[in-house]
């Protein structure tokens, strides 16, 4: 399944203050996450997604706990100032047309 990612927070520490490697896995946990700001996937599966190996994705995790991603059964929960704010999207779309 696709998902649109129209959003990135380019002011964020993570886009500022980590490697690109950091960078690929947090846009790749973005992209997974569902409403609730959960990551279903192990280790292996985010690395593959993200095309980094296993120990770079666990080195990105590592540096993103610190950044408020944090550990939870079956995956990851995002920090809220991941997502855009409320009524952004609609802004956004009304932007575009």
């Amino acid at each position: 399944m696709a998902r649109k990612c129209f959003w990135i927070n380019t002011e964020s520490s993570v886009w500022n203050e980590c490697g690109s490697v950091v960078v690929v896995v947090w846009v790749t946990m973005l992209a997974l996450a569902n409403r609730r700001l959960e990551v279903r996937a192990s280790i292996p599966r985010l690395a593959k997604l993200a095309h980094v190996s296993v120990e770079q994705c666990e080195d990105a995790l590592a540096r993103l706990s610190a950044h408020g991603v944090t550990a939870i059964d079956g995956g990851w929960r995002m920090p809220p100032d991941s997502v855009p704010p409320p009524g952004y999207e609609q802004e956004y779309q009304r932007a575009r047309a």
